[in-house]
């Protein structure tokens, strides 16, 4: 992980050496390493360095080809090097070849159409300064983060957008749908920030600018009608099992060992016997593996992760859930000019300062399996569809007796709803107005920013032949999710560490969404195929596992750090009149009550508290910078 950002004056006139070094400052929480700038003409590039891959240790970045008079600034790994470098017919010893220099490369034998071939997590930008065009493009699945900004006289990116609105003293108005959006816990723009203006570029992107203006395409995306067909389960087992091996393989190429934040669950489990058992046989780079697992206060998964980090004789370190310190998520407002990291998610923040502080550099992370190997609940469609009426009752009635089942009048819609033509789905939704204001949210500023409008419009439009499929997919790249990912990221970076995802690699995503329904649910069992494929890797009671602790309270806990109640008794975002004061009061206090009770009602409240929670730490952070005023 490392901080990248440049700018490029399209108007041809020089860049200046004081933004690039205000990017390089606003970004220093990232670079742990240190960090470079480089400026010619009208482009600078920034470059903020965390050493983790053998190779990020000696190259330079920015780096510049003298031969094709092109610049780059690389943060990420490539998966593929050498496949890449033969292509590329690059010379010399492989080892001193860092991934930048191999990108460089690659562009400059093909153009646009480089990013068609890389593997791996990366976001990147490349000055061409023959063609006077900036080439940036990011991982499939968005890994690595990169947001843009742009006038008509010049064009600046970086890895947050908080650096983007700072940078030059011209913060740029607030962007109040995005607000909304986040209010209403339910976050649907994959591209959009808190300021407008300040874009993400969507994952799977390339995009170019240039004094023509700024343009993006879609260089990859899954195809939602394939279906793997092989003779038998054992065989998609025996796939999936070759996969997720070379996926953890390509994330182990590393300096000393590797951490993996086990949790105990099949997904962390997994990723740590297949990591040790590469260790073991020497094939990867990494020396060892070593394991963090957070314990205490409502979320210890019991003897799990000791069960599978003694299995593989792994150091194994517990780090114990503590409460917050005071204050400490609006700091990190402050700091980021951005959202503050969830309370649950923030309590891992501990984890990975353990793994860092162990000179560790990289923490592998068990996330995306239950997106790709696990199934929604959209599956219930594609078996009334088919008219599969008995298997459809027997999925149901199971998935009954699990915590957290939907309800049957929900269940019901999941089945039915879909389809549903979309001319009648649109009347549906005027007849019971869907998407009405939640209760918290000012009416006025809803209708102002068009929320209704805002969260129904956010469908990803792919071909697809399953309505599961097309809902796996949806859900995994909705902008709750990218939102989601790119505040763990930040949490890392700050940390020192980078956090790598073995089930984010763009071959098991492939794979898994084209694995059979059948086999990612079996008789009640979630994930059927991953336990088959890792059963040589996991502890017999961990591959039968099928629940896992929540943690909503934590969110709970973490709000009495910033306050408790009196964080929302005097709320500067009741001043805009972003919200009513007296229905967040309400959920706030019904929220307590029904954790006090043990009554489960309480997470979406608890969820939806954490989201105004944020806004307004976000609000009180940057009030004289955006001179908020109600």
């Amino acid at each position: 992980m490392s901080a990248i950002a440049g700018i490029v004056r399209l108007d041809g006139s020089p860049c200046e050496q004081q933004p690039l070094d205000a990017l390089a400052h606003l970004l220093a929480h990232r670079s742990h390493d240190g960090s470079t700038t480089w400026r010619s003409g009208e482009a600078g590039l920034v470059y903020g360095r965390l050493n983790t891959t053998p190779e990020s240790s000696l190259e330079p970045q920015p780096f510049v080809d003298a031969a094709s008079d092109a610049a780059i600034v690389f943060d990420g790994r490539l998966d593929n090097r050498d496949e890449l470098v033969d292509s590329a017919d690059i010379g010399g010893d492989r080892s001193a070849i860092g991934d930048a220099e191999i990108v460089l490369r690659i562009y400059a034998a093909r153009g646009a159409e480089c990013v068609d071939h890389l593997l791996g997590d990366f976001a990147f930008a490349i000055w061409d300064r023959r063609e006077r065009r900036l080439f940036c493009a990011r991982d499939a699945f968005g890994v690595k983060p990169f947001c843009y900004r742009a006038t008509s006289r010049w064009f600046a990116f970086a890895s947050e957008p908080g650096a983007l609105a700072r940078f030059d003293g011209d913060v740029p108005p607030i962007n109040e749908g995005m607000i909304a959006e986040h209010l209403a816990a339910i976050v649907t723009s994959r591209t959009e920030t808190l300021f407008a203006g300040i874009l993400r570029l969507p994952a799977a992107h390339r995009l170019v600018a240039d004094a023509r203006g700024v343009r993006l395409s879609q260089y990859w995306a899954p195809d939602l009608n394939a279906e793997i067909t092989l003779t038998h389960a054992d065989d998609y087992a025996g796939q999936v099992r070759e996969l997720v091996e070379r996926a953890v393989a390509a994330r182990m190429r590393v300096r000393g060992g590797v951490a993996v934040s086990l949790s105990g669950g099949v997904d962390s489990s997994s990723i740590t016997g297949v990591a040790a058992a590469l260790c073991a046989r020497r094939a990867v780079a990494a020396s060892h593996v070593s394991t963090f697992s957070l314990v205490g206060d409502g979320i210890d998964e019991g003897g799990y992760p000791a069960q599978v980090a003694d299995r593989w004789g792994l150091d194994a370190t517990t780090v114990a859930v503590a409460p917050l310190p005071s204050g400490a998520l609006a700091d990190e407002a402050r700091l980021l000019a951005d959202l503050p990291n969830t309370p649950n998610a923030a309590y891992t923040d501990r984890l990975r300062q353990s793994a860092s502080s162990r000179g560790l550099r990289v923490i592998l992370n068990g996330g995306g399996a239950d997106d790709w190997f696990g199934i929604s609940r959209a599956n219930y469609a594609d078996l009334l569809k088919r008219l599969r009426i008995a298997t459809l009752a027997h999925r149901m009635r199971r998935d009954a007796r699990e915590d957290g089942f939907m309800g049957w009048p929900a269940a019901a819609k999941a089945a039915i709803w879909p389809l549903v033509p979309n001319s009648l789905q649109m009347v549906a939704r005027l007849l019971v107005r869907r998407g009405k204001t939640p209760p918290w949210i000012d009416r006025g500023f809803a209708a102002r920013v068009r929320l209704r409008e805002r969260l129904e419009g956010h469908e990803i439009r792919l071909p697809y032949s399953s309505h599961e499929r097309y809902d796996t997919w949806h859900q995994a790249f909705s902008g709750a999710a990218v939102d989601h990912y790119e505040q763990f990221e930040r949490s890392s970076a700050r940390a020192g560490i980078d956090t790598w995802f073995p089930f984010f690699d763009r071959r098991v995503i492939e794979f898994g969404l084209a694995v059979p329904a059948e086999l990612r649910w079996h008789d009640g069992r979630p994930k059927e195929v991953l336990r088959r494929a890792m059963a040589p890797y996991l502890p017999q009671s961990v591959a039968d596992r099928r629940t896992n602790p929540a943690g909503t309270h934590l969110i709970l806990r973490g709000l009495d750090g910033e306050g408790g109640r009196a964080l929302f008794e005097e709320m500067r975002i009741a001043e805009f009149g972003w919200i009513d004061p007296a229905a967040v009061l309400q959920r706030f206090d019904r929220a307590r009550a029904l954790w006090a009770a043990g009554d489960p009602r309480y997470h979406w409240l608890a969820i939806t508290l954490w989201h105004v929670a944020a806004i307004e730490l976000w609000a009180r952070a940057m009030r004289q910078e955006l001179c908020l005023n109600s």
